[in-house]
């Protein structure tokens, strides 16, 4: 009896150690495991890739050590196109790089796009926090948790699990991406959930120096291998895949416009102009050659306008409001 009371026991008992384990690592784990949510670069979801480097603002080897200088490693090109097709462009401590699509990335069920990284297992990995923007200039972050401890610092070569972290690009191996669901900022102003055009990457610095470390959306240090003072330090981008986009129409941004403030018109080729006119057909202006980068003021009476490029199969069209 002593000896079945006491295998009850430590059954007891180890069940309970399993569940404050899970309990304490709360999000999904490696691919390969059950529940994982890494998508894989094959997969048939991606309907696109990055198509430009917007900007590349390389990070330091060693931010602690600004006399390290900064990383080398990557061409900027090499975050273009399918994972697994090029190299990968190392951003260093702090670093970030933004980058453009042929079509605007849109909120669709689950995932709307992927970050690839080069992480040699499912333990060894280097992360990034991710921001999106409509327009080029106001951009808008994932929400982030780490929940790795931070009284240790993760050394140069250390592991991490990917079950302690949630919304930080770089949490799955080579050749997996980590997800990122725009429905999570839906309510966020500033921003066209249905119309994103820019993606930017930004290295996270893994020191829990307070000097230098990367804080989570909770306001915890985000611990990952820290120093890493090589040209290949900090994040090593491989590719941003697109799941769900937009490839219908032009966009004004915002939609609802107030007189005297400043609108842009995107979804046409590079260089191309558009008209704008009111809902009878009526053609009240005739733009050239504008940029999505180049915001124009609505001058234009209280109203709804209609706004148009192209012809033909390559005819194009949306609206706005003036309030």
């Amino acid at each position: 009896m002593k000896t079945a009371r006491f295998h009850s026991f430590f059954l007891s008992f180890f069940a309970f150690w399993c569940s404050q384990i899970a309990l304490s690592q709360p999000y999904d784990p490696g691919p390969d495991q059950p529940g994982s949510l890494a998508i894989p670069a094959s997969s048939g979801l991606f309907k696109s890739w990055t198509s430009k480097v917007v900007s590349l603002e390389r990070g330091w080897k060693n931010i602690a050590l600004p006399d390290s200088g900064k990383v080398s490693a990557g061409e900027p090109g090499f975050a273009l196109g399918p994972a697994l097709t090029n190299s990968v462009v190392s951003l260093g401590d702090g670093g970030s790089i933004t980058l453009g699509f042929d079509n605007p990335i849109r909120n669709g069920p689950g995932a709307d796009f992927a970050v690839f990284e080069n992480g040699f297992g499912d333990e060894f990995l280097e992360l990034a926090t991710v921001e999106v923007s409509s327009d080029g200039r106001y951009f808008v972050e994932f929400p982030s948790i780490s929940t790795t401890p931070a009284d240790k610092q993760v050394w140069s070569f250390g592991t991490l699990d990917p079950r302690n972290l949630y919304n930080l690009a770089g949490k799955y191996r080579l050749g997996f991406g980590t997800g990122f669901e725009l429905e999570e900022l839906k309510n966020e102003t500033g921003i066209d959930v249905n119309q994103i055009r820019y993606v930017r990457i930004r290295d996270v610095v893994g020191s829990i120096n307070p000097e230098f470390g990367t804080k989570d959306s909770k306001g915890n240090f985000i611990n990952d291998p820290w120093p890493t003072p090589f040209i290949t330090s900090g994040f090593d981008l491989d590719a941003v895949g697109v799941i769900h986009e937009s490839s219908e129409g032009l966009t004004v941004f915002p939609t609802m416009i107030s007189q005297g403030n400043s609108f842009q018109v995107t979804g046409m080729e590079e260089g191309e102009g558009f008209m704008i006119s009111d809902i009878m057909g009526n053609k009240l202006a005739t733009y050239s050659n504008q940029s999505a980068q180049n915001p124009m003021e609505a001058q234009l009476p209280k109203g709804i306008y209609i706004v148009q490029s192209g012809s033909g199969k390559r005819k194009r069209s949306g609206k706005f409001v003036v309030q």
